[in-house]
């Protein structure tokens, strides 16, 4: 199958250059074209997902280095060309050896030097592109695993993790995230630092049974020691960033040392802020839509948009179906409703966790033949119709 052409964005604020390029390179290339350098960083800004943008260097209101320049900041895996008359050659040069270019050519260029330089440019964001996306791949798989294999030894921290990585995913999708990987890693890590807590502590939180003040700050501290653990990790700054700030105040309080707020905090910080705070409260037994409401009476901590998100979410929510099964019955992708326990109290799985492959072999070899107080209740993956609701999740 033939991929598609590259996306390549043109600027020049000289009509007549703008036309003779698009003859040249519509064949081979898809071609879009502005001759305002403004429109075409909106056009970035806005997720337009071009492969290369060329942009002449001379135009009014922002030159083209300082356009290239800011396309890098908002969209790194464009690559960007440079076109420069001869007087502006060093500033050209200037912007290759500072990272924000690619590649310059000078006026006039030859179609040949063109087609060959922007092929080249192609290639390279698919290059930049496959290695990102590899990367993204290997550590979010990585961090899963690692995930899955701590559930079990501390379910009642990683049920409470699977609940606020549902929460996070909601409102990312209502949000139109597409990227947002580091989000996610930083969802399934922000629990990772309960393995400090005692059990008695981890049994508090998970039946919502109030905390001392001494609990509470312990508890308050699970992101920072995750930061910690995986402080050694490359490549995950960002996510190091989000657990970072997590449980910022959006507008903190007259005297806050806070160092950031408001935008300022990485929005990963702001849906798992919010995220968790919410489940603490349902943990409680509170229903969700009265949860929502407890939290926008909570003045300046959360990003009021995430807060009109969730309550839209809640509001509109009819609740999942539950499946009432044996536990061997249990599936990938399920996510149990309640907690399970053996008769004599032991905790297997948390509520809110979801069925992982790890999990399902577990309880098939292990767990199925012990004693728990009767059938489990479970919500099933999206789209399995296959059994018979016993009610909702509401």
């Amino acid at each position: 199958m033939t991929p598609p052409p590259a996306k390549v964005l043109l600027v020049d604020d000289d009509p007549n250059v703008i036309a003779g390029l698009e003859r040249l390179l519509r064949r081979r290339f898809e071609i879009h074209s502005t001759s305002d350098p403004r429109d075409a960083l909106a056009r970035v800004e806005a997720g337009a997902g071009f492969a290369v943008v060329v942009s002449d260097y001379r135009m009014p209101g922002l030159d083209g280095a300082e356009l290239l320049g800011k396309i890098r900041q908002v969209a790194p895996d464009t690559v960007r060309i440079l076109l420069t008359g001869q007087a502006d050659v060093t500033a050209a040069i200037a912007a290759v050896n500072e990272g924000s270019v690619f590649r310059f050519l000078q006026k006039p260029c030859p179609a040949e030097t063109m087609i060959t330089v922007l092929n080249a440019a192609a290639a390279q964001h698919d290059l930049i592109v496959s290695e990102r996306v590899l990367l993204e791949r290997t550590l979010h798989g990585s961090v899963s695993a690692l995930v899955d294999v701590l559930s079990l030894a501390q379910p009642a921290a990683f049920g409470r993790a699977g609940r606020v990585k549902r929460q996070v995913a909601e409102l990312a999708g209502m949000l139109g995230l597409a990227d947002r990987w580091e989000i996610e890693v930083a969802t399934m890590l922000s629990q990772i630092g309960a393995i400090a807590l005692s059990p008695a502590l981890l049994e508090k939180l998970n039946q919502g049974q109030e905390l001392t003040a001494e609990e509470r700050e312990l508890a308050a501290d699970v992101p920072r020691v995750a930061i910690r653990i995986i402080e050694a990790i490359p490549r995950l700054d960002g996510v190091r960033d989000i657990l970072r700030a997590t449980g910022y105040a959006f507008r903190p309080g007259v005297g806050s040392t806070q160092p950031l707020k408001g935008e300022q905090i990485p929005l990963g910080a702001r849906l798992l802020t919010i995220a968790l705070d919410l489940d603490d409260l349902i943990t409680q037994g509170i229903p969700a839509a009265e949860a929502v409401r407890r939290l926008a009476a909570r003045a300046g901590r959360y990003d009021g948009q995430l807060l009109d998100l969730l309550a839209s979410r809640h509001a509109e929510d009819a609740g999942e179906a539950i499946y009432e099964i044996r536990l061997a019955e249990v599936d990938v992708g399920m996510v149990f409703v309640d907690d399970v326990r053996t008769v004599d109290g032991t905790l297997l799985v948390s509520r809110g966790q979801e069925a992982t492959a790890g999990l399902v072999s577990r309880i098939r070899n292990y767990w199925a033949d012990l004693a728990i107080a009767g059938p489990v209740r479970v919500t099933s993956p999206a789209g399995d119709s296959s059994r018979v609701s016993i009610g909702s999740d509401s």
